[in-house]
């Protein structure tokens, strides 16, 4: 294990263990077999590490996009690589909600919101690929239940030492997801939620995200985007648009999107 990586355990472990701020510098050098001032030749300080480690699980939430399989129609098959991340991240977890209340840093704080943002952002996506876009009024209602239900299930695995499996779990939710679904047709939604989406407003989604994220293809991929809207409404060449639709989704910040609109588009739905 890398010297880098052994010094972010043995931190969270001693943070879950002591408590934040009762854990010095010191003593996560001293447990981890190096000097105080090998810690400084890694991380200026202790919340620059929490900042490390919320990158880590940030990067580990987009990289889970990479495996979704946009033709399955089942929430279970979105949300249980997710769920396997949570419970492998379970004690920064226990630190995050223990030991660092909001605004206690105003950094932190703010890679905390980016990172509610992205999960926010991707449950959204899970709904409109498993129930299409017909749910739009209903989203905003919807993430909200599934992220207060996930979130209940993590609380209730840290405070009683609870093992869970993360496929059991995914099926779990994702069936009384589907029950609240179902029972839609008659109600109005609570908050306000999306009109239906056009494809249109999906590639300028996918386009924002793109600029959001300064890409080093930033502009190949912007450009693809266009000549996407162009083949679509021109109908044209059906080969060299799946050409197109290919080329973006191997761009994993965007691939949620781009099977959207390859779902969109084979379904007619422009």
């Amino acid at each position: 294990m890398e010297t880098k990586q052994k010094l972010m355990q043995t931190a969270l472990q001693l943070f879950a263990d002591n408590g934040y701020s009762e854990t010095s510098v010191q003593e996560i050098a001293k447990q981890t077999g190096i000097s105080k001032g090998g810690f400084y030749s890694y991380f200026p300080s202790k919340i620059d590490l929490m900042l490390e480690m919320v990158d880590d699980y940030h990067q580990s939430i987009q990289n889970i996009t990479r495996e979704i399989d946009g033709t399955k129609a089942e929430l279970a098959s979105y949300l249980h690589g997710e769920l396997e991340i949570w419970i492998e991240h379970r004690l920064f977890f226990h630190v995050i909600f223990k030991e660092l209340p909001p605004k206690k840093d105003e950094t932190f704080t703010k890679k905390m919101e980016q990172l509610h943002d992205t999960l926010h952002y991707h449950h959204q996506e899970y709904f409109y690929l498993t129930y299409g876009q017909q749910i739009a009024p209903y989203v905003t209602d919807l993430v909200i239940m599934l992220e207060g239900i996930m979130k209940e299930y993590m609380m209730y695995m840290m405070l009683h030492d609870k093992q869970m499996d993360a496929r059991q779990l995914s099926s779990w939710i994702s069936r009384q997801m589907d029950g609240i679904v179902q029972n839609l047709a008659n109600q109005k939604p609570f908050l306000q939620g999306d009109e239906e989406r056009t494809i249109e407003q999906l590639l300028e989604d996918t386009k924002e995200i793109v600029l959001q994220y300064q890409l080093s293809n930033q502009q190949m991929l912007l450009r693809t985007i266009d000549e996407i809207n162009r083949h679509i409404h021109a109908d044209r060449d059906p080969f060299q648009l799946e050409l197109l639709i290919h080329y973006l989704k191997r761009e994993k910040v965007i691939e949620i999107q781009t099977i959207q609109i390859e779902k969109m588009w084979k379904q007619g739905g422009l």
